[in-house]
């Protein structure tokens, strides 16, 4: 009998825990070019590389976070980027080829402004947008300020700095470069 409770116990936190949880919807990064001429809106690009562990980490704990993966699902197309993917990648009418000597890719190098590092979440308002990259893990609250910035006013009209002066008083410690 004790068995069978503390069965239900653990279920029961199990289906909790799984009810907190919104599900990241993943665009390939293929795709995300078409479906923003269909219907623009912002780019969240992850850098990842599989060996590395802070990668996964903003992936299960930051962007898997409730509240930052709903505002992700509602305002952004999100994708990721094998930063030392082997293959060639098509973006914009270019090919970008896998770079062998410095272990990165091409569109990676290109996207991360020459700084190569991960994991790096890339903002781009539009497809050929100059991109916006952020480096390292950061927790869902130092994520918010960008995620916002992104989508409420955007480097078109008005520096990071004073929307984050202007939207968050108390200011974030983190800025794109």
């Amino acid at each position: 009998m004790q068995k069978v409770i503390l069965w239900m116990f653990f279920m029961g936190i199990s289906c909790s825990i799984q009810a907190q949880r919104v599900r990241l919807q993943w665009t390939p990064l293929d795709s995300v070019p078409a479906l923003y001429h269909r219907a623009p809106r912002p780019i969240l690009v992850l850098i990842e590389a599989s060996w590395c562990g802070w990668c996964k980490a903003l992936r299960k704990r930051t962007l898997a976070e409730k509240k930052t993966a709903a505002y992700i699902n509602q305002h952004y197309y999100l994708t990721a980027l094998d930063g030392e993917s082997n293959e060639p990648i098509r973006w914009q009418d270019r090919t970008y080829p896998p770079r062998f000597f410095e272990q990165q890719h091409a569109l990676a190098h290109h996207w991360q402004r020459g700084q190569p590092g991960y994991p790096t979440l890339v903002w781009l308002t539009a497809p050929d947008a100059e991109p916006a990259p952020l480096p390292g893990f950061v927790t869902p609250s130092e994520l918010e300020p960008f995620l916002t910035y992104f989508v409420e006013s955007g480097p078109q009209q008005e520096s990071f700095e004073s929307y984050l002066a202007r939207r968050y008083p108390t200011g974030g410690n983190k800025k794109p470069r």
